[in-house]
């Protein structure tokens, strides 16, 4: 917490000139043992079951959180506020969610945090029971968030955005090539009416015997359609024995 006109930032009695401090030898241990523990490159464990914040926090800069349970702060080893400026590198043993808030837990992101083991931050006091997290590292060195729009499409493998990660309706008309679709991509009897365009089939993307008299409208076949000699007699209709067929004045058949 900040210092006062009589105290510095450890809340110990300032120097004073003419040697009318109160200093003893506590006073002089306590800074030393503060500021080697901020160079102390062991780590020390510990344990976030109990509480929201951390009690206890050992004076060491390098502690291990074993605990698994919410972690909205810190408290020194008597339960009281951690100095201003005082550093803590915190490596979590397992999973537990760091609470944002804006000055008692600033969290990277301005989000809540779920750890994993492995996880480590860097976390400062800023006094009165509050804290920054000036870094945080993932275990897997993967990002805590990354910002919208900023992986171009050279960042992905090729073939590596398969159809669970492509969302709902993201593929529209514009986005497909000409030509780069193929029979087998459609369902069997898929392709209707509504989406043949106009003259698309044409006699040769008709095959062979496949088209039935039912496909063709009454009386649509004209003689221009019928190839020469194709009528035989056994295509004509039955008639009666001893008729003679013939054509009348305007041409249409008749019988004699």
């Amino acid at each position: 917490m900040p210092g006062s006109e009589n105290t510095d930032a450890l809340q110990l009695p300032r120097y004073k000139a003419d040697k009318s401090d109160n200093w003893s030898t506590d006073d002089a241990r306590s800074i030393v043992n503060i500021i080697d523990a901020q160079f102390d490159t062991g780590a020390v464990t510990a344990s976030g079951d109990a509480t929201s914040n951390i009690l206890n926090l050992p004076d060491e800069a390098h502690i291990h959180i074993s605990g698994t349970t919410e972690l909205q702060g810190f408290l020194d080893s008597a339960g009281a506020n951690i100095n201003s400026g005082i550093r803590k590198w915190i490596e979590f043993d397992g999973a537990l969610q760091l609470t944002h808030h804006a000055t008692q837990l600033n969290l990277p992101t301005a989000a809540n945090i779920t750890t994993v083991a492995g996880d480590r931050a860097l976390f400062v006091s800023t006094g009165g029971g509050n804290f920054d997290c000036w870094l945080y590292s993932r275990a897997t060195g993967a990002p805590l968030e990354i910002a919208d729009e900023s992986i171009d499409s050279d960042a992905y493998v090729d073939g590596s955005i398969d159809a669970a990660h492509i969302a709902a309706d993201a593929v529209t008309a514009a986005k497909i090539g000409d030509d780069v679709i193929d029979s087998e991509h459609y369902v069997d009897g898929s392709i209707d009416t509504a989406h043949l365009a106009n003259d698309a089939v044409t006699a040769a993307k008709i095959g062979d015997d496949v088209i039935d008299s039912e496909h063709y409208v009454d009386g649509s076949i004209d003689t221009a359609h019928i190839a020469n000699d194709a009528v035989s007699l056994a295509k004509l209709a039955s008639g009666t024995d001893g008729e003679l067929i013939t054509w009348d004045a305007s041409g249409d058949p008749a019988t004699v």
